[in-house]
């Protein structure tokens, strides 16, 4: 049995097993939560009606009742002769981000077993996998909960079920509060809020909090920030629907029109039809700072099916661009870091009339794909040239790039090198910075899209 008071309200229930769906969400995501990392920025949740494993034993379609049996107890024996777990009971799951620098990790329940894998060593009471050593990714099991993520999140999360770290229900409560306001009783649901220090690319500068939720039969989405950010986000998404309309309706009259083939016109009158009532209804509304839609599926039950084919459509579209944000909050560690030295540039170039001559070897000098969780660790000793101590610049936490300097006085360049996926392609942020007549300017030059 599991029990969670907390932020979604609930009350005490057998957490593996199917529900109907109340409009509060499942105490088994409380439990999950309660493992998150206090510096978590992103959440989300996955919170079913009924474990998938019910879908693969009679749930796709009709079988008589000896069959399923049989099917259920033949899967049960060959997943637990081959991986050593039970996942028949698998239906929830939480995921964080949280970082700088950025982290993420998914937690899994409920699970039976012990994954039949060699290799496992033992942390905070629970056992820990490598999966991928390239990519820094492991898998963690401890109790009922499966952890998969980069190593350095897994490992946090057995640290915050092992006490020694504060969960993110105390330590970002509005994060938290924020989940439970926008997204309670959902099936699937994000929430995030940007993290202090941190600011945020274009165009989404301003931007203060996000919160997805899929239901059966809605999806809905709200996203809070300053005047400008809110404005220039409703008129981003105008821009997008009018396109989108005019494309729809340009293929709607080549249709009428008889310039398309027989099978793409009669598709495309439908699509025109369909589209043109679910543009109109994706047009988001804003009142004060707060920008929210909601679309309304016209989908009857809220059976795992429905649930998973329209979390599935729209994860083809969203996990590629979490995945892009991901990278993107990695890149951002050498915006801020290059921002910083052009900062101190100018005020050494005041107080001493020119920039600070010579140059410095890339620093620290171990690339940190070659050191644990493929970061560079924290130590002060690197960063003891001359140059680096005139700038008055160290990174005091783990890092994702080395950073070189060289100047004639008047002139500098300052490069952060990293290999975010430490696949030998590594990419340059350049800090240019000029002095004409006593005026210090500085550029930043940011890789190409893509070049990592």
């Amino acid at each position: 049995m599991a029990m969670w008071i907390g932020p979604f309200g609930c009350t005490k229930e057998d957490a593996a097993a199917p529900r109907a769906r109340s409009g509060e969400t499942s105490p088994a995501i409380g439990d999950l939560l309660a493992a998150v990392p206090g510096d978590a920025v992103a959440l989300g949740f996955v919170d079913l009606d009924a474990p998938p494993w019910s879908l693969l034993v009679g749930g796709l379609m009709p079988l008589d009742e000896d069959t399923r049996k049989t099917l259920d107890q033949e899967l049960r024996e060959y997943v637990d002769r081959h991986f050593g777990v039970d996942l028949s009971k698998l239906q929830y799951a939480v995921g964080f981000v949280s970082g700088p620098p950025a982290r993420a990790a998914v937690l899994l329940k409920t699970i039976d077993g012990t994954l039949a894998m060699p290799g496992a060593t033992d942390v905070e009471g629970g056992k820990v996998w490598r999966v991928d050593p390239v990519e820094a990714m492991s898998l963690a099991i401890k109790g009922d909960i499966v952890v998969l993520g980069d190593d350095a999140a897994v490992r946090e999360v057995l640290e915050t079920l092992g006490g020694k770290r504060k969960s993110v229900i105390t330590e970002n409560q509005a994060l938290v509060d924020w989940l439970r306001a926008e997204t309670s009783g959902a099936a699937v649901a994000l929430a995030a809020i940007s993290p202090e220090g941190l600011p945020l690319p274009p165009p989404i500068t301003g931007l203060e909090r996000v919160a997805v939720s899929i239901r059966a039969n809605a999806f809905s989405a709200v996203v809070q920030g300053d005047d400008a950010a809110i404005a220039s986000l409703e008129k981003l998404s105008d821009e997008a629907l009018a396109k989108v309309r005019a494309t729809l309706e340009q293929s709607h009259r080549a249709a009428l029109d008889g310039r398309l083939p027989p099978p793409e016109g009669a598709i495309a009158i439908v699509a025109a039809a369909y589209g043109k009532s679910y543009v109109a209804r994706l047009r988001p509304t804003r009142k004060g700072n707060r920008l929210s839609v909601r679309l309304d599926l016209g989908i009857g039950g809220t059976d795992v099916m429905t649930v998973m084919s329209v979390a599935g459509i729209l994860a083809a579209v969203g996990i590629p661009a979490f995945m892009d944000y991901t990278k993107r909050s990695k890149t951002s560690e050498a915006a801020l870091q290059l921002d910083k030295l052009a900062k101190n540039l100018r005020v050494h170039h005041i107080v001493h009339a020119e920039l600070p001559r010579g140059a410095t070897p890339l620093t620290p000098a171990t690339p940190c794909c070659e050191q644990p969780s493929g970061r560079c660790r924290v130590d002060a000793s690197s960063w003891q040239d001359p140059i680096w101590k005139a700038l008055d610049f160290q990174i005091d936490e783990p890092s994702l790039f080395q950073y070189r300097y060289q100047s004639d006085g008047t002139t500098a360049v300052v490069e952060a090198i990293g290999d975010l996926d430490c696949d030998t392609t590594p990419i340059t942020y350049r800090l240019d910075v000029s002095v004409s007549n006593r005026d210090v300017s500085a550029t930043i030059t940011e890789p190409p899209p893509g070049a990592d």
